[in-house]
């Protein structure tokens, strides 16, 4: 069992306030003054002090921790494809990586090496998550949808 999932065996027996805060902490790292304000509506919430604002908390849950990896299992990315609504990125195309050893993406600034590594953070549940996916600003306001991405991976 990993360190993080002892902590989500934990959080499960605090109070849901408490479990929120946890969840904020592992997602942020620091809380902020509206985290803070949030948190204390929540406890008074739970003795009973209504909330004017109608906060619920948000207990820390499995999938927001890196899901537990057998010893014997070896994941491999080999690429990214499909990617709509991300940056600038062109749809449609394919990035591959090295099954073995290392790959290396370069390129001049703006030619979208950030908008992938955002998406990877989210789609590994890197807890550094702090950067959002944008869409793309070339696009008039409001057409943009949900970024998505489609991975290819090897299960060995």
């Amino acid at each position: 069992m990993t360190l993080l999932q002892e902590i989500l065996n934990w959080s499960q027996s605090l109070p849901t306030w408490q479990s929120d805060a946890v969840a904020r902490l592992l997602a942020k790292q620091t809380l902020t003054i509206e985290d803070q304000d949030d948190l204390f509506a929540l406890l008074k919430v739970a003795h009973g002090i209504p909330d004017p604002k109608g906060r619920k908390p948000k207990p820390l849950t499995a999938d927001q921790i890196p899901a537990p990896e057998k010893v014997t299992t070896h994941v491999a990315l080999l690429a990214m494809k499909n990617m709509r609504h991300v940056n600038a990125i062109a749809e449609n195309r394919r990035l591959p990586f090295s099954a073995t050893g290392m790959t290396v993406i370069y390129g001049d600034n703006g030619s979208g090496k950030s908008g992938y590594s955002r998406v990877l953070k989210r789609a590994c549940r890197a807890r550094d998550q702090m950067e959002a996916i944008h869409p793309n600003a070339n696009l008039p306001v409001g057409t943009a949808g949900s970024a998505e991405a489609t991975f290819e991976i090897a299960v060995l």
